[in-house]
């Protein structure tokens, strides 16, 4: 009887510990399910507002469709993002386990996932090829410049097939840059916030593949919301031609001297708020590209497009500016890099403070089209050909310098705008 006793004791705490055991481990199931769902989520992107292939015209808050094919490749881009996944730990949110992070995620890229967390920026970040970096969300993710730093915070160099996406970078008025992509191919920047920097907020240089997207670039103290430079020529040493040469940029990154150019090109900037800041709300040297969509509001000047070609420019709002909305002009004196080849159509500008705009020798083969001023009186400055279409608000504007020459009507068919430079 005491045997028996014995016995069903026994078998009752065998199977109160297979019962515990198994409760063990199905929490810790429920736990992993749990952490793979919070994973997934965290991973999940922004989602667009519009379609690929389409813009948001963020005056008519509505979708368009782009009228080129320029920018960031995705099918190039996952044909090399790498397989694996890193995430930052919530509690290691230092630049100190930043950069080792990044040091471990090696050249064959992946996702970087980066949590709800603010990061203090004493280093520059440079960010590998072949990778997503990805934060929790805009206001979320915060990458803040320590008091003292003055240099870029993050940046793609000599890289290529690179999103960034889904975070805030604060300058605290001190960076120098705050995202930055030099010599770099097939980058996309989308759902970011750049503000507070001592000078720039979005920059790329030397680059080609470049699309910047439904972010805000605000409050940048000396100079731009979005900006692309390249040459900088030195007068006093060589002549225009031969420091922006090829040849010259490779020197440039050897070390040799200082960087001459690759003439950035094929980038995308669409969909963006760009307000409040110290120079121009967009700045862009680049050539082959497409601006759509964009808000670029109470900055100092609005947009410039110095030493520009092939550009089509629609479907944004030029607005608040002290000085002028809009500026063509040239800073190099090579005769295949003087402005040509541009299209700006079904903008709108106005309330601007000197001039809507300002073209300058020796831009050519430019086209306003269709655009809708907003001033009480409209005025341009223009030395340079350029063409207005009858029966629009363009032939109305006040235009000082040399006149406007009449388009054709088949060149002033949006339908066919696509086309207009074939």
């Amino acid at each position: 009887m005491v045997y028996q006793k014995i016995m069903m004791r026994t078998m009752l705490v065998g199977l109160a510990a297979i019962w515990l055991g198994f409760c063990v481990v199905e929490q810790g199931v429920a736990a992993e399910l749990q952490t793979r769902s919070q994973e997934a989520t965290s991973q999940a992107a922004t989602p667009s507002p519009c379609p690929e292939g389409q813009f948001m015209d963020l005056t008519a808050k509505s979708c368009r469709q782009l009228d080129q094919n320029f920018g960031f490749d995705q099918t190039l881009f996952e044909q090399n993002l790498g397989s694996q996944k890193f995430a930052l730990p919530q509690n290691k949110c230092t630049i100190t386990d930043l950069q080792a992070l990044l040091d471990a995620v090696g050249p064959a890229g992946g996702v970087i996932q980066i949590p709800a967390c603010t990061i203090r920026v004493s280093q520059r970040i440079f960010l590998p090829s072949n990778v997503i970096f990805q934060g929790a969300g805009v206001g979320k993710t915060v990458f803040q410049a320590a008091a003292d730093f003055d240099d870029t915070v993050m940046q793609v160099r000599n890289g290529s097939n690179v999103i960034i996406r889904d975070l805030t970078v604060d300058g605290a008025e001190s960076a120098h840059l705050l995202v930055s992509a030099w010599y770099a191919d097939n980058v996309l920047i989308e759902h970011i916030e750049a503000r507070n920097s001592n000078g720039s907020g979005i920059h790329f240089r030397y680059a080609k593949r470049i699309t910047v997207r439904y972010s805000e670039s605000h409050h940048h103290k000396q100079w731009h919301g979005i900006s692309s430079k390249d040459c900088f020529p030195n007068k006093s040493t060589v002549d225009d031609a031969q420091e922006c040469s090829a040849e010259f940029l490779e020197n440039a990154r050897n070390g040799e001297t200082e960087p001459g150019v690759l003439w950035s090109e094929n980038y995308a900037v669409y969909s963006n708020n760009l307000h409040d800041n110290g120079d121009y709300g967009l700045d862009l040297h680049a050539s082959s590209g497409e601006v759509a969509g964009n808000l670029v509001q109470d900055n100092v000047r609005g947009v410039k497009f110095p030493d520009a070609a092939n550009m089509w420019i629609h479907h944004n709002r030029i607005a608040g500016s002290s000085w002028w909305g809009m500026f063509f002009y040239n800073t190099v004196e090579i005769a295949e890099r003087a402005s040509h080849n541009i299209a700006f159509y079904a903008n709108t500008i106005g309330q601007n403070g000197l001039v809507q705009a300002r073209i300058e020798k020796p831009a050519t083969n430019i086209y306003f089209i269709d655009n809708t001023y907003t001033s009480f009186i409209n005025v341009m400055r223009n030395q340079s050909a350029i063409y207005r279409c009858a029966d629009t608000q363009d032939e109305s504007i006040f235009v000082y310098g040399t006149r406007f020459k009449e388009a054709s009507a088949a060149q002033c068919k949006l339908s066919a705008i696509g086309k207009l430079f074939d």
